[in-house]
């Protein structure tokens, strides 16, 4: 991957200033550890929990329980190497969508969330799926379920 594409753009980091300032609740130039996966969505990434527990030991190594604004950088641009995330998980759906019906089985995604790229625990697939299927049909609408993903619920 080319390095110029991990350097947010000038819009991009007023765009993610604006986030940071909104969770930055003290006003004090930093954000609340429990709040970076929130913040990270906003930015429209799709953290997993593990990596954000990977991110936080180095932009808070001592623990103090919040992160700075150079820190916060630093992990926006980590996540941006990583490409386009909705993307990416419309990519990772679709080869299971055999009829490209825009559907997937419950079963499939749950394989897919628990065994490619950052894994989630089995407590978090099935909240997500029930969440994804709440009538239980077993298929998922993986384009709709990536939109709540990576913008959060309507």
């Amino acid at each position: 991957m080319a390095e110029a594409s991990s350097e947010p753009t000038e819009q991009q980091i007023a765009e993610y200033r604006k986030h940071f300032n909104n969770y930055d609740f003290r006003h004090v130039g930093a954000v609340l550890s429990d709040d970076l996966g929130n913040l990270l969505r906003a930015c429209g990434q799709v953290p997993t929990e593990g990596w954000i527990k990977e991110r936080l030991k180095v932009a808070d190594p001592e623990g103090k329980g919040s992160i700075e604004w150079d820190g916060f950088i630093k992990i926006i641009k980590q996540a941006s190497v990583q490409g386009n995330p909705e993307d990416e998980l419309l990519e990772a759906f679709r080869r299971f969508d055999k009829g490209l019906t825009g559907m997937i089985r419950a079963s499939d995604l749950r394989h897919i969330m628990t065994s490619l790229g950052d894994v989630l625990t089995e407590d978090e697939v099935d909240e997500l799926i029930r969440d994804a299927d709440p009538m239980s049909v077993g298929s998922v609408n993986y384009e709709s379920l990536v939109r709540t993903l990576i913008y959060g619920p309507n």
